[in-house]
């Protein structure tokens, strides 16, 4: 399987909607898994770079969110943790025999209610879908 896009979600506390993030750090932070187990290193490579950024038109996806009255802002702290190491890895273009798009978005853990509710979570997600899929048709979805 071989992805020319992929749009990761994950949720973080204190985001009040999407949250766009624009890069990945080359960073793990020393926290427990859920069954204990700490990481092996504090780096995700040896031989990664320090950060790695979004190659998704974000500017884009954020005004689109904003003209459907979403609540979206633009993030360099995509954690570090799991979100974090999920994107860093999804933006190695080394592990990718193409050339691949991607993106990672933040949302509330409570989806019940203003400002942001489980109908915004599912329209501003499938608007984020539409822009990585226009994005990757415009570059004959090679880039």
């Amino acid at each position: 399987f071989h992805p020319v896009v992929s749009v990761h979600f994950g949720v973080a506390a204190g985001t009040p909607g999407f949250r766009l993030e624009r890069c990945a750090a080359n960073f793990c932070r020393p926290l427990e898994d859920e069954i204990g187990c700490l990481p092996a290193s504090s780096t995700l490579s040896d031989t990664g770079p320090q950060v790695r950024r979004a190659t998704l038109p974000l500017d884009v996806i954020a005004a689109r969110l904003s003209a459907l009255g979403l609540p979206v802002s633009l993030s360099d702290d995509a954690g570090g943790y799991l979100c974090n190491a999920l994107f860093f890895h999804a933006l190695d273009s080394e592990r990718h025999s193409a050339p691949h798009e991607a993106a990672f978005v933040h949302i509330p853990p409570d989806l019940s209610g203003p400002p942001f509710d489980f109908s915004s979570a599912v329209l501003g997600g499938v608007e984020i879908v539409r822009c990585a899929l226009e994005a990757a048709s415009a570059t004959g979805g090679t880039h």
